[in-house]
């Protein structure tokens, strides 16, 4: 004898588990992977700002002084990167996601910065403080030779609620300076 209904479906109760645990797994893995991704592209600054530093501690070794223009570097810029024209007292280059800097202004000079210019990155920076440093700026005392994290104190710039350097870096030892703030990366 046959049975009545031949049961080779799912019910709609299995099938609404199998949902659920895609659901749950998809609220845990989303948040890891844009986490990931961030991290992923501020790690292109972070290198690209290590790389530069070094040519500016060699340049310091055989000159003397900080240089003021990436020209004067025996490292180059990527070639994707273009001058911004007439940018103040400092050297400015930026391309489609970075903007890098060598500042020049009373108090900051020699300091390196590099900061993502786009949403939802922007904000986001790091600076690299020389080690000889002249200036007591309250921001990089006491880091001079290191790479500190950046990010504008102001939430309306971006949607990471001054969390960037803190979750991603691990940030520690918080300082503001002129509406940034300023962490010692570990």
């Amino acid at each position: 004898m046959t049975p009545l209904y031949d049961n080779k479906a799912f019910t709609l109760i299995e099938l609404l588990i199998v949902v659920l645990i895609i659901g749950i797994l998809a609220a845990v893995a989303v948040p890891q992977y844009k986490k990931a991704v961030t991290k992923s592209k501020a790690m292109q600054g972070l290198t690209l700002i290590k790389e530069i530093a070094q040519g500016e501690e060699l340049y310091y070794l055989e000159h003397g002084t900080y240089p003021q223009e990436f020209e004067k570097l025996a490292w180059t810029l990527p070639q994707d990167f273009k001058q911004e024209s007439n940018y103040g007292t400092f050297d400015r280059h930026k391309n489609d996601e970075w903007r890098i800097s060598i500042l020049d202004q009373t108090g900051y000079e020699g300091i390196l910065i590099i900061e993502y210019h786009k949403n939802p990155y922007l904000g986001m920076a790091f600076a690299y403080v020389p080690r000889l440093f002249k200036s007591n700026t309250a921001a990089v005392r006491g880091n001079l030779g290191k790479i500190m994290c950046v990010e504008a104190s102001i939430n309306s710039i971006n949607n990471m609620n001054n969390k960037f350097c803190k979750q991603l870096f691990n940030g520690t030892d918080k300082r503001t300076t002129g509406g940034y703030y300023w962490y010692v990366m570990n």
